[in-house]
């Protein structure tokens, strides 16, 4: 059994990812977001809830005991965002990190130095980049995106 760390766990993605590894898996899951009052009801054998900001590197590091693996659904300026979970993730001895990367043309600078913090890290990771044009089934390119994470959350190899 695994224990991931879902970071950004309100998001759109990151709640179908939660449901499919509950449905499964038999990983633990904790859910660190900002306002947990959103998520309603959680398993609470299997999840623990930590309400924080990941620009908060203590909290970050905090929520870190005891993971095995990382998945960041974050949006907005991700470089500093990427410099605080790398930095957690070593201090904390954590390696594996599966980070969800929006297109975004307007964010080229950002997207760069996002990918040269985790790419410079000795952290074992994947960045799924998400297309940047609309798919014309939105539904179904989501739930393939989700099997994507869930499957290399379950099998990083």
């Amino acid at each position: 059994m695994s224990n991931v760390l879902i970071l950004g766990a309100h998001g759109q993605i990151a709640r179908r990812v939660e449901q499919r590894l509950l449905q499964t898996t038999d990983a633990k899951l904790t859910l660190y977001l900002r306002q947990a009052a959103r998520l309603g009801r959680i398993d609470p054998v299997r999840e623990a809830v930590v309400e924080a900001d990941v620009r908060d590197f203590q909290a970050l590091y905090q929520a870190l005991t005891a993971i095995d693996i990382v998945y960041a659904n974050l949006t907005g300026a991700l470089a500093p965002l990427a410099a605080n979970i790398v930095g957690a993730m070593t201090k904390a001895s954590v390696k594996r990190l599966v980070m969800l990367t929006p297109a975004n043309p307007d964010g080229v600078l950002d997207a760069a130095l996002t990918t040269q913090r985790i790419t410079d890290s000795s952290l074992d990771y994947t960045l799924i980049q998400t297309p940047s044009q609309p798919h014309p089934d939105a539904l179904a390119a989501r739930e393939q995106l989700v099997a994507l994470i869930v499957k290399v959350i379950v099998n990083p190899d």
